[in-house]
Order: structure tokens, then C-alpha cells, then sequence
């Protein structure tokens, strides 16, 4: 099958709205908050509509396009499939940082990197035999430990990551070194007047990607030649240009049995019940999970157009410890829209007595 990769750059500010209301009526509900990086269906949409309308001359194709618009359920994408968005600077990727990966002071006060790893099995209000997350041996007496959720990390650092290890200072990047967030004030228009609504005054959040700064969605099952197109992208319709480029080969460990990790590109859904679809809950030993995030999005399809209702997902960078067994290739639903992609990784089992 065909693998393309399409590279987005923006040529202004974009909007990417999270799930809170943003509706004028509604008090304390006219502020739009953006996330970066956007949620997966939001470029898949994208990239599907411009090859809707500059390949296939605005003939929809079910056969080259699939039929479905609400990734939560109602038609497939078949035969495309996408990975997660990943960013990219000066052609160097950026992953989210996994979150077992952590920063703490030692006694001097100097800030050091350290990793997270299955700790001794406790008894807790999880049960009775149950191992958490703790700092390795070695950094057990740093102070202050924190996560570095708002943080990437270079190709570079993450196959330190894989390999059982941490990155290097100089292969962490904060998220105000890749893209800023502007605000932005709006008003209410009558459309009929053209004049300014009383009370109507809204606030935006706005992301403006650095200038060496683009993001990069891995589109697989379509043959034909894929021209550079300028589309509106998101909310309030701000400009990108997507071209085909050249390809991001994520890394990889030659794991294919005994203990290894997960390493979550992009957020999990879980199934109704709470379960994730090829993550085996018996192998788990342990896992560094973020807060939830709540994703929609919209159906277009005209017979039920519409927002689509929120579903709580796991964050990316989320991180699973498991026993043995093979690895997967990607958990959780919706994994042919960019959800639930993830880097497979090792660890040392430490033996406590």
C-alpha cells in the first residue's frame, strides 16, 4: 500500500478549538481556548476535503475517500489511513515527552533528568499486590520531581527513551521554542446593519507556529499524485499550504517478547467500558497516564451535521509497562485516523525484596 507524508505549514495563525462551549449566550462560554498539537481528525479532515476538491475536481470518491466523517462511529476511512500529526523543526521531529520521563533537584539544587520505572508491589487502594511508578534507584534521593508534559523531545532523545535510558538537556524542547499562543478579541456583527452587537465581545486563542516550525501526518492507501494546495485549516478559517514531502522514520527497538513499554504519539480511546482495544490489561505492571483530554469534533455529512459529542481519552505521551508478549501496533479505537499510534520501547526490570 502506498504511504505519503504530507507536511502542513501555516501561513498565519491557526485555531484549534478544544471542547468547551464557545457560544455568546452562554455566561463565562465565549472564550476559545486552542490545543496544539491539534487532535487527529482535525488534519485528517483537512487533508481529505483538499483532496476532495484539488485531485478529484470536487467528486467525492468513496472508493478513494471513504465515507466517514465522525470518527467516534458512522462509516469507515477505508482505504486511508493516517498516523499521528508529529512536529517538526528545522527537519528534526519533535514527540511528545513520554510522561515516566521527569525533572528533580538534587541536593545542590542543580536539575536533573531521571526516568520513572515499575516500583515494589504495594498494597493500596488499587489492590493488593499493585506496582507504581517510581524514580530508578540511582535517583531515588532527587527532591521536587515533576512531569515535563508541556515539553517534546527530539528523534534523537526519544531512541534514548526507547533504549531504556533519559534524553539529553539539549534534546528537550519546550512547547514556546516550537509554536507561541496570541490572543485574540473579537465583536459580534449584525449582519443586516453591519454594526456592532451590545455585549457581544469574545476572546480567541490563537497558535502561531515558529517560522521552522510545520507538522507532518504519515496518509497511507492513496495511489495518485498529491499537488501543493493552500486550504483553510481549523477555526476561522486561517490559511496552510500541504505538500507532499519526505517521510519521518520513527524510531524503533528490536522488541518483540519479555518486558517493554508503550509509548503513546497520540491520544488512546477507550472503549465505552474503559478498556483499551489491544492493550492486554493482565501484562501491565505499571503506567504513567496524564490527565484525560475530551475530544469531538464535527460531522458533516448533511443528514447529521453537527457537533460530535465529547469522549474522554488518554493524553499522548501517556506510558504503559508491560510484562511480556508481543508488542501491538497501535491501541485503543480509531486507530486509522491517527489515534492510538505509539513507539514500542524497553526497560530494565529491577527485582525488589
Amino acid at each position: 500500500m502506498s504511504e505519503n507524508h504530507l507536511h502542513i505549514h501555516a501561513l498565519d495563525t491557526l485555531m484549534f478549538r478544544n471542547g468547551r462551549p464557545f457560544n455568546q449566550a452562554d455566561a463565562g462560554a465565549s472564550r476559545a481556548v486552542s490545543v496544539f498539537p491539534p487532535y487527529p481528525p482535525t488534519l485528517v479532515g483537512a487533508i481529505r476535503a483538499m483532496l476532495w476538491q484539488s485531485v478529484l475536481a470536487g467528486n467525492w470518491d468513496t472508493h478513494k475517500l471513504g465515507d466517514g466523517t465522525n470518527w467516534q462511529r458512522a462509516g469507515v476511512l477505508t482505504p486511508l489511513s493516517f498516523g499521528s500529526p508529529i512536529l517538526v523543526r528545522n527537519e528534526t521531529p519533535f514527540f511528545p515527552m513520554p510522561l515516566h520521563i521527569v525533572k528533580g533537584l538534587d541536593g545542590e539544587g542543580r536539575e536533573h533528568l531521571s526516568r520513572l520505572a515499575p516500583g515494589p508491589e504495594r498494597i493500596c487502594d488499587l489492590g493488593d499486590a499493585v506496582s507504581l511508578p517510581v524514580p530508578v534507584q540511582d535517583d531515588n534521593k532527587l527532591e521536587g520531581i515533576k512531569t515535563l508534559e508541556s515539553h517534546f523531545v527530539s528523534l534523537e532523545g526519544m531512541k534514548k527513551i526507547l533504549r531504556g535510558g533519559v534524553p539529553g538537556e539539549d534534546e528537550v524542547m519546550n512547547h514556546t521554542d516550537l509554536w507561541v499562543s496570541e490572543a485574540r478579541v473579537g465583536i459580534g456583527l449584525n449582519p443586516k446593519t453591519r454594526r456592532t452587537n451590545d455585549g457581544e465581545l469574545y476572546m480567541a486563542s490563537h497558535i502561531r507556529m515558529h517560522e521552522n516550525v510545520s507538522l507532518c501526518v504519515k496518509m497511507n492507501g492513496w495511489e495518485e499524485k498529491i499537488p501543493n494546495a493552500l486550504r483553510p485549516l481549523a477555526g476561522e478559517h486561517r490559511f496552510a499550504e500541504i505538500k507532499p514531502g519526505s517521510g519521518i522514520k520513527l524510531p524503533e527497538v528490536n522488541q518483540k517478547t519479555g518486558p517493554h513499554m508503550l509509548i503513546a504519539l497520540s491520544p488512546v480511546v477507550p472503549d465505552e467500558t474503559g478498556k483499551i482495544d489491544g492493550l492486554s490489561e493482565s501484562q501491565i505492571t505499571t503506567a504513567c497516564i496524564g490527565k484525560p483530554v475530551t475530544i469531538g469534533g464535527w460531522n458533516s455529512t448533511p443528514k447529521d451535521r453537527g457537533p460530535v459529542p465529547l469522549r474522554r481519552c488518554l493524553p499522548a505521551g501517556s506510558v504503559w509497562f508491560m510484562k511480556d508478549g508481543e508488542p501491538p501496533n497501535a491501541i485503543g479505537a480509531a486507530t486509522e485516523w491517527g489515534f492510538g499510534q505509539i513507539l514500542v520501547g524497553t526497560y530494565e526490570e529491577r527485582v525488589y525484596e
